[in-house]
């Protein structure tokens, strides 16, 4: 449905893609709701200009009303590492997903489901992958097994009328990253370790061009069909970690960790922390595979189908970055 007035109805909006793509939207004069858990979340939904709605994505008596006058969900609300409860996964990636999807199956939604490669990631290297790649039910890290559940569920609602589809960003990455936050302490402290030896190519997403895929998908590409999404060319893990960390004023320590004692190391840990009086573990499964394995992917399809290029370059983004450093001095305001 497009109408002269569009209304936007996003899931996970104070993460780091949606405060982005709030922001985004605000500017471009296109009324947000957001589906807000806590006070905070929704004090900073108010803060980009979008309107807060609370409630819990597996209580749709708290949001459903909302939607019958939205052209277009985007749903960012998810579970991912250092997550390490299977319980969490599911609840989050599978079940309030699933209720969310049923919700907009009867309506006239666009839905635009942000999944990740990782639906497809089996524990193998990935070399310019292309949505052939079947998806890793099943797989043993459970971020990845929970993205490849999620995107069944999309997919089946789709045949039964779900106006979906699916964007696949691999590495996502700009200002206002948190994640960057932990690196920096990381580094600072001594213990930054590199997965691998950074050899390892990677395809990465800056988040403008997430933005603009997220925008191309409002009208365009096929309905029920995923879509990898991610910058112009590849480059190794490593020499991305490190000029991201030469951003942020630091050199990145040369320490590193070989894959197969990282993933060996990440079961043992998963393993006991699973016990009942433990807390989170610093390494799991998940993450091992995401950062020390080549994963680079194909974007041809998001070209044909969705007329996706690249509107922003590595370079470009990495100079922005550091521009955003320089002008602040903080990490945490990034």
């Amino acid at each position: 449905m497009q109408s002269e007035h569009r209304i936007w109805f996003v899931t996970g909006g104070n993460g780091f893609i949606g405060t982005h793509l709030i922001q985004d939207l605000v500017a471009r004069g296109i009324e947000v709701r957001a589906l807000a858990r806590s006070d905070r979340s929704a004090a900073t939904i108010t803060e980009l200009g979008a309107t807060p709605i609370r409630g819990e994505l597996d209580r749709p008596a708290d949001w459903a009303s909302q939607l019958d006058d939205v052209s277009t969900f985007v749903h960012l609300a998810a579970a991912h590492p250092p997550e390490w409860r299977r319980k969490v996964y599911r609840r989050t990636n599978e079940e309030a997903l699933r209720v969310v999807v049923e919700e907009c199956v009867p309506r006239d939604i666009r839905f635009i489901h942000i999944s990740s490669e990782a639906a497809v990631m089996d524990g193998t290297p990935m070399v310019d992958v292309d949505e052939s790649r079947p998806l890793a039910i099943g797989a043993k890290a459970l971020y990845p097994a929970s993205k490849a559940a999620g995107e069944v569920i999309v997919t089946e609602a789709c045949r039964r009328g779900l106006n979906g589809i699916i964007l696949r960003p691999r590495f996502v990455w700009g200002p206002g990253d948190h994640s960057l936050e932990a690196v920096v302490a990381s580094i600072d402290a001594g213990k930054f370790k590199m997965l691998g030896d950074g050899k390892q190519l990677t395809s990465t997403t800056h988040i403008d061009n997430l933005l603009h895929a997220i925008h191309l998908a409002e009208s365009a590409g096929e309905r029920g069909e995923a879509y990898f999404v991610a910058d112009e060319g590849t480059i190794e893990f490593g020499a991305m970690a490190g000029a991201m960390a030469g951003a942020l004023n630091r050199e990145l320590p040369t320490d590193s960790v070989s894959f197969g004692a990282a993933q060996t190391l990440a079961k043992v840990v998963e393993a006991v922390w699973r016990l009942p009086f433990t807390s989170g573990p610093p390494l799991t499964l998940s993450m091992v595979w995401l950062l020390g394995l080549t994963v680079t992917v194909d974007t041809t399809k998001a070209a044909r189908d969705l007329g996706y290029q690249p509107a922003t370059s590595r370079a470009a983004g990495l100079e922005a970055l550091r521009a955003c450093y320089s002008s602040t001095d903080r990490t945490d305001s990034l």
